[in-house]
């Protein structure tokens, strides 16, 4: 039986294709041979790469607070990563394919951590902002009333009348 999940992208239109986890073993691929089924845009290495890497992705994911659907969405973003990466001619390993593509996961992830955090951090901010503004504008005000009422007590009876 067939899963379909589908995720267009608008550079790429990628659909990617996921089935059920079948008996039959896997063909083991070369990082060089990953690269090429990349760039000719071969289903089957993404699901390879899905297998392969998207079990370790979500651990590095789930142990740094994150969720299962974190994950996926980590990993298609790192591959459409890397499908720039290839279809720029910029992909120069210096390490395994996985290696890098884990990098590029972690990276991302960290970003998108970072981005949460700013997100909370300005709303705890804005929060303690409004309480603490607000007693100091009453405080302000209070101050602001009685130095009203002490120039209005120096005024003569036409002027308080005015």
């Amino acid at each position: 039986m067939n899963v379909f999940f589908y995720k267009k992208n608008p550079i790429f239109d990628i659909i990617l294709i996921f089935q059920e986890k079948s008996t039959i073993p896997m063909t083991e691929y070369s990082d060089q041979e990953i690269i090429e089924c990349l760039k000719n845009r071969k289903s089957y290495v993404v699901r390879y790469l899905s297998d392969r890497y998207l079990p370790m992705i979500r651990l590095m994911v789930y142990q740094m607070g994150g969720t299962g659907e974190d994950a996926k969405d980590l990993f298609q973003d790192a591959l459409l990563i890397m499908l720039l990466k290839i279809d720029n001619n910029e992909l120069v390993l210096s390490c395994k394919f996985k290696t890098f593509f884990y990098s590029v996961c972690e990276n991302l992830w960290k970003k998108v951590l970072e981005k949460r955090h700013a997100a909370s951090n300005y709303l705890s901010h804005k929060l303690d902002d409004t309480v603490s503004q607000d007693f100091t504008e009453i405080y302000d005000n209070k101050i602001y009333e009685h130095m009203f009422y002490d120039m209005f007590e120096t005024m003569g009876p036409v002027c308080k009348q005015i």
